[in-house]
């Protein structure tokens, strides 16, 4: 409640001025703090140190009258005594009287002329007693015209009397009003030199604070590249406008990478949803081909098959009959492979049968013998291993596109395909020394059917967290590189639906 209560009645007046003004308001208090002090101290030492001056002169003057008064009290000369303490007090404007007494204590001579003011004649009797073996006595008292300092001297020892005298402070008082003109006027030069230095230091910390305002704000507004030039500063200002160029590099970083980042997701996206796009046309496209398969082959086949049958009926001999016969189960024979590789094709049996490995070398024997070219074929890694299915129809997929894009247009001598199982990472290359083609070409082409294969190979390794790379070149052949991890079953656990 308290520090609610202090921070409530502090805001308002901390707010008033900026840094600037705070700095130089502090150094004017400060410079007029320590010149009161100062006046007021130098003011009293000054005035002890006077006063010291003054007792001194008092007394030597009231040695120098008890001296000079000696002779005149051994022989009576009253006028001789007289004018001398005139003379005295002629010289001395500090004096304010001098009074001599005999032996006996009475008055003699005195400077009043008339009457001795009796608070005068109490203080001597009653206050300021001399011995006969002291020196001086020196003794203070107040009246109008101020402090006066009494000061007693023994005449030859007391035998013809005493010398009084008072020293006022007049001269003291003077001396202290020159003194603190001179020092009011030294505090306000001194005033004028601070205030000039407060607002230099104040400009010198106020500008790295202000350019850390404004850089502030631009960082705000999303100018990351803006900077602080505080380096010829060595301080903590320095530190932290470097501190500060450190903090915006690393802001100026992560958004390149954020945009990066976000501009392959989106590349990725549009990937994505283009292909999500496909799919209906994909699966009419494989509709299509698989009538026209249906339609072209085996239908032709079973045609074929139905007019054989028809003429069977007319043929009498025994010759022919076998003959039409025999090329029946040719047809039959035909008909019944087509539609096993059909079937394979769309989805092979034996990779859920007999794994990844034997899936591929059927394939890959099919394939050769479909095209007539040799295919080579190197596996390491995965004899008596277990992949995930996903896994397994992934690279078989990809494989079978990249084994279908070199048999179709490479017109390659040399087709190989290398399976490598290692340290929890299955590596597949895919490679001919066929044409090869511009790869950046195809990649920015619409959208054709081999760039249609080629981001489906791209977007399967891309779910499984695996890379795909491809390398070619016109009259350079073909490459494609497959890394897929097959420790980390969690990147995708729903089975593919192809």
């Amino acid at each position: 409640m308290i520090d609610q209560i202090h921070s409530n009645l502090f805001k308002p007046f901390f707010n008033l001025v900026g840094v600037k003004g705070k700095i130089m308001g502090i150094a004017i208090i400060l410079i007029l703090l320590l010149a009161s002090l100062l006046i007021l101290e130098s003011e009293d030492i000054f005035t002890q140190v006077l006063r010291h001056e003054v007792e001194k002169q008092g007394i030597s003057l009231a040695q120098y009258i008890a001296v000079r008064s000696e002779d005149f009290l051994l022989t009576n000369n009253l006028f001789g005594l007289h004018q001398l303490i005139k003379d005295v007090m002629n010289n001395n404007q500090e004096l304010a009287y001098i009074l001599i007494f005999n032996s006996q204590g009475e008055l003699v001579s005195d400077t009043f002329g008339r009457k001795i003011p009796k608070e005068l004649i109490d203080f001597n009797q009653n206050f300021n007693q001399i011995s006969s073996n002291q020196d001086y006595s020196s003794k203070t008292f107040r009246n109008e015209g101020g402090i006066i300092h009494d000061i007693a001297v023994p005449i030859w020892q007391g035998r013809y009397g005493i010398v009084r005298l008072g020293v006022t402070e007049v001269y003291i008082d003077q001396a202290l009003t020159k003194l603190k003109y001179l020092l009011w006027f030294s505090t306000v030069l001194i005033s004028f030199l601070g205030i000039a230095i407060a607002y230099f230091l104040a400009n010198l910390i106020n500008k790295p604070l202000s350019e850390l305002v404004t850089a502030t704000g631009k960082v705000g507004s999303g100018k990351l590249d803006y900077r602080v030039s505080l380096d010829w500063a060595e301080d903590e200002l320095g530190k932290l406008g470097q501190a500060f160029n450190n903090m915006t590099a690393k802001l100026q970083r992560t958004a390149i990478e954020r945009r990066k980042l976000w501009k392959e997701l989106q590349k990725k996206e549009e990937r994505r949803q283009y292909l999500l796009n496909k799919v209906i046309m994909a699966q009419e496209e494989e509709r299509k081909r698989i009538a026209r398969e249906l339609h072209d082959e085996t239908s032709q086949a079973l045609t074929s098959l139905n007019l054989a049958l028809a003429n069977l009926e007319n043929t009498d001999e025994q010759k022919k009959f076998n003959e039409r016969i025999k090329m029946m189960k040719k047809t039959i024979a035909k008909v019944l492979d087509e539609i096993n590789l059909l079937a394979r094709q769309l989805r092979p049996s034996i990779l859920d049968d007999l794994g990844l490995a034997a899936a591929v070398e059927n394939y890959i024997k099919e394939s050769s013998k479909y095209w007539n070219e040799d295919v080579g074929l190197h596996i390491n890694g995965l004899i008596d291993t277990t992949l995930a299915k996903e896994v397994e129809i992934t690279v078989y997929r990809i494989i079978q596109e990249a084994l279908t894009n070199a048999l179709r247009y490479a017109e390659a001598d040399n087709i190989s395909v290398i399976i490598n199982n290692r340290e929890g990472n299955l590596l597949v290359i895919i490679e001919d020394d066929g044409c090869g083609f511009d790869l950046d070409e195809v990649m920015n082409s619409d959208r054709t059917q081999e760039h249609l294969g080629l981001l489906g190979m791209q977007e399967r390794a891309d779910l499984l967290g695996g890379e795909l790379t491809i390398e070619t070149g016109e009259g350079n052949g073909t490459t494609v590189y497959v890394n897929i991890p097959v420790n980390d079953t969690s990147i995708i656990e729903e089975e593919f639906d192809d």
